[in-house]
């Protein structure tokens, strides 16, 4: 098999699936160099990408790489290199192209045509040769309201031939007019509909499909869901919406969006090329799109986007401020945006960062209006691999790919407080972006978000394993929150608290915030029994229940037992969560300052709890200016729920105490 364009973001994914479905098959690639790396330097770096880590470990044995120019007359090859793949080669899969819609025509013609035609050339040289599959665009066809696109040439204004020997001598007069005549939106699309027309006219004999992907972006299934590592398309638009740069949209909110996963558009290139060819059918057009069904609107698409990074922000809040077709609308609301908002932002390199997003937003909203202001009904003849998609959760995966593949975030390591967590946005912002709870909660979240960003330079949260924990307790539980480490109990009992009230899509109800002497029995019956403390060492815990509802409704904070009591009586069952926490420098070398800390807090609380505990914490904890490079937090479920009983089976059960570490 030969593969171009291997180093895009779907020649990755046709690569992966090749290998992975097809462990026999030989494998050419033919790559260009680029500035000082050859192909081999290139293809080394390739092999390194996150998409082939479910392939052997010598999977880069079956694959051979030969210099070539796509552009170049003989695909730019040597004799030797021409003569070799013309006896080995006997399926061909072309996706090469550029995916810049602006680019000169003359360079876009290179691209997209020249590189095609040079290929179907090396193609007709192979005696062997069984199938070729070349990719296209679905959008290549011109957009007629209510009616469906069919698997057919979309039509030009003048014979393919004569317009691609205009082009290449430079005879046309404007390209903005040659685009207008055409009623294409860019020079992709028009390079891309020009080279259709001349494989079907020039190669006609060869066992040829033009594949038509629509938009194409993160992976619904493999190599693993959400992997992307192209910011072109969709793409831009979730990075730039989910930053909070883009939000002002030209469109129609109704309009709907075909957005392909990139593991579905592999499947129908591989499943095209080791088709068995029809003789009475050569060449032929297939898309490989999701359908209408399939598809969500441009509203729901924003509301997705906006929904997800408003949990994991990045720069500004998600918001979209306008949608709609009217420019004048769309202007104004930038204008309010821009002043707002870089307000909102703090420090100059910040609002320099803003600025340049700006201009880049403001470049993908003049470059998919085309897209977004229309709803392209695709016909497809090719099967549906695999279950139906669900538009709303696979935008939800293309976000989750994005945040962690294009925007660099992890999030086992998210970030919730410190000095970096504050320096984007000014306190006052974040206290407006995250209404949680009643404004004496906010305002109690918005002191610890400054004193914790004096205490650390960073704190972060494996918030995944939060999430499985809490998946893993009974329905209607409690959690009691444990430390690993016992003389960071104060501080882990703050942090947890804090993550739990600021991360409401972890889901979890209220919050019980108690010193050791305030506890029920039935809780304190859970807690691992240690050497007995000072009367005046009184550990502060953390206890939430698993779901928000009337009597735990999310984002309060309880400061009397009673409530608790009530709950247990009932039979809510007990679970306990051991929280682990990690700081750097480790926790041996604050264990003074730790348990300082605590010891000031077991002689101040009395009958504190609830917010007013968490605040005595905060403001006993050292502020060294962020000497504390970073605290990290994990969690896990250390027992299964216990349903409380008699007093007696609860005075009888114990747990053993965890081993320092």
């Amino acid at each position: 098999m030969l593969l171009t364009g291997a180093t895009g973001f779907l020649g990755k994914v046709v690569l992966e699936q090749a290998l992975r479905k097809h462990p026999n098959l030989g494998m050419t690639l033919i790559m260009r160099p680029r500035g000082k790396r050859g192909a081999e330097a290139r293809f080394r770096r390739l092999s390194s990408s996150p998409c082939f880590a479910r392939l052997p470990r010598d999977w880069i044995r079956q694959v051979n790489v030969v210099e070539g120019d796509l552009s170049q007359p003989g695909a730019g090859l040597t004799a030797e290199d021409h003569n070799a793949l013309a006896r080995r080669v006997t399926h061909v899969v072309n996706c090469a192209a550029s995916v810049d819609f602006d680019l000169p025509m003359n360079e876009a013609l290179r691209a997209n045509v020249d590189s095609a035609l040079n290929l179907m050339e090396l193609a007709r040289a192979c005696p062997g040769l069984q199938s070729v599959v070349n990719v296209s665009t679905a959008y290549v066809s011109l957009h007629r309201v209510g009616t469906p696109i069919e698997e057919e040439l979309s039509p030009l204004t003048e014979p393919a031939s004569e317009l691609y020997d205009r082009i290449r001598r430079g005879a046309i007069e404007s390209e903005q007019r040659l685009l207008a005549d055409n009623a294409r939106p860019n020079t992709y699309t028009l390079t891309k509909a020009l080279c259709e027309h001349l494989l079907l006219e020039r190669y006609h004999d060869l066992p040829l499909t033009i594949l038509r992907p629509s938009i194409i972006s993160a992976a619904r299934a493999e190599p693993f869901p959400g992997w992307i590592d192209s910011g072109a398309a969709f793409a831009a638009f979730v990075y730039l919406v989910g930053a909070g740069h883009l939000q002002e949209l030209i469109g129609h909110p109704h309009a709907r969006l075909d957005i392909v996963p990139c593991d579905v558009v592999g499947t129908h290139i591989l499943g095209e090329l080791f088709q068995a060819p029809n003789p009475l059918e050569r060449a032929r057009i297939r898309h490989s799109t999701a359908g209408l069904d399939q598809s969500a609107s441009i509203g729901e698409a924003a509301v997705e986007i906006t929904q997800f990074f408003r949990h994991y922000p990045v720069d500004r809040p998600s918001r979209i401020r306008y949608l709609g077709p009217n420019p004048y609308a769309l202007s104004f609301s930038r204008v309010l945006s821009n002043a707002f908002g870089l307000l909102a932002m703090r420090g100059s390199m910040f609002r320099r960062r803003a600025r340049e997003k700006r201009r880049q937003a403001d470049a993908v909203n003049a470059r998919f209006r085309y897209f977004t202001r229309s709803t392209f009904i695709f016909r497809s003849s090719l099967p549906w691999p695999g279950p139906p998609l669900d538009p709303r959760e696979y935008i939800r995966t293309v976000c989750r790919g994005v945040y962690r593949h294009m925007m660099r975030r992890d999030e086992r390591e998210l970030l919730v407080a410190g000095r970096r967590h504050r320096r984007g946005q000014h306190d006052w912002n974040w206290l407006i972006s995250y209404p949680v709870g009643g404004g004496a909660t906010r305002l109690v979240l918005y002191r610890l978000r400054t004193r914790l960003s004096r205490w650390a330079d960073r704190v972060t949260v494996d918030e995944p394993s939060l999430i499985e924990a809490r998946e893993q307790a009974a329905p209607g539980s409690l959690l009691i929150m444990h430390p690993v480490v016992s003389h960071s109990t104060s501080t882990a009992a703050l942090l947890t608290a804090y993550t739990i009230l600021t991360r409401p899509n972890v889901q979890f109800g209220a919050v019980w915030v108690l010193s050791e002497d305030r506890l029920p029995e039935a809780v304190s019956n859970l807690l691992p029994h240690g050497p007995e403390l000072p009367r005046a060492h009184r550990r502060p815990w953390v206890i939430a229940a698993r779901d928000g509802d009337r009597q735990t409704p999310t984002g309060t904070v309880h400061d009397s037992p009673v409530q608790l009591t009530r709950l247990l009586a009932a039979g809510a069952r007990l679970s306990r969560v051991t929280v682990d926490l990690a700081t750097v420098p480790d926790e041996h070398s604050l264990t003074q300052q730790e348990d300082a800390s605590t010891f000031l807090i077991g002689r101040t609380t009395g009958g504190l709890g609830g917010t007013r505990l968490l605040r005595q914490i905060a403001r006993s904890l050292p502020p060294h200016h962020c000497h504390v490079r970073s605290a990290h937090l994990r969690f896990r479920l250390a027992e299964s729920a216990v349903t409380p009983g008699s007093a007696t089976e609860l005075q009888s059960f114990r747990v053993q105490p965890t081993p320092r570490p």
